[in-house]
């Protein structure tokens, strides 16, 4: 119970007081209180060192700019994100009046495609009057401009505006769809027999080899689903001549 008029402050004031430690002298209790305010003052410093300590780990194993495996920047060197890359920079190859245009729209950031340029370099160069190929950036695409010409927004080459067609390869018939890479949604031999079925239709059987195949690459589709190429049917027609009977009854 506090003292007659005593209010709450002063009495915890007293409270305090009677429970600090005594001293003999005037300068032993202020070497005290130095010493308690010190180590208040370390153990605020201890704590901040500690943030610091701890913001500095973390930041360091989620792989800050120097784009550590795990960290924030491993997307962006996964090809991914896209600002973080230069602009896909490769010359097109043939002439801007060939009448098969191939676009071929590649990731930054990443060489997994390099077998489809390399390929489609090559196949242009052999016709440069009749096929003409370009290289672009996803990212020079709004996402809803590249998903309404490919489908979806992803690496894809497209032969005269279109990634899918329904070709004839080898007297099966078949739909490829190019978006995508080699080998997991179509071969090398997919993409040439594509060109090679648009260019037929361009300008007509040509004598020798549209493209060729890499050293080592097999002439054959992906997992694509095949079907014969169906002949139509001749339809027999059947002429039945009335008999001497009929012709009889009828001038009767």
């Amino acid at each position: 119970m506090a003292p007659v008029g005593v209010d709450d402050d002063q009495l915890k004031v007293m409270r305090r007081e009677a429970n600090m430690p005594e001293f003999r002298s005037e300068t032993a209790r202020e070497d005290y209180e130095r010493a308690r305010r010190l180590r208040v003052v370390m153990k605020i410093i201890g704590v901040i060192v500690a943030l610091l300590v701890w913001s500095g780990f973390m930041y360091w194993i989620g792989g800050g700019r120097g784009g550590k495996p795990g960290g924030p920047s491993a997307v962006a060197h996964s090809g991914h994100d896209h600002d973080d890359h230069k602009k896909i920079e490769i010359d097109p190859v043939g002439s801007p009046q060939a009448k098969v245009r191939i676009e071929c729209v590649l990731p930054e950031g990443t060489d997994c495609h390099d077998p489809i340029i390399k390929f489609l370099q090559e196949t242009a160069a052999k016709r440069p009057a009749e096929i003409r190929v370009e290289f672009k950036g996803m990212s020079d695409y709004d996402e809803a401009d590249l998903t309404n010409k490919a489908g979806s927004f992803c690496a894809a080459v497209l032969v005269n505006d279109r990634p899918d067609h329904e070709i004839v390869s080898e007297g099966k018939r078949r739909v490829v769809n190019l978006v995508g890479t080699i080998p997991t949604h179509y071969s090398l031999w997919d993409l040439g027999e594509t060109i090679r079925h648009i260019h037929e239709q361009a300008y007509g059987k040509a004598e020798d080899a549209i493209f060729e195949l890499p050293e080592g690459e097999e002439r054959k589709p992906a997992n694509v689903p095949e079907t014969p190429v169906e002949e139509v049917p001749k339809k027999e027609f059947k002429l039945t001549l009335p008999g001497f009977k009929e012709l009889t009854k009828d001038n009767e």
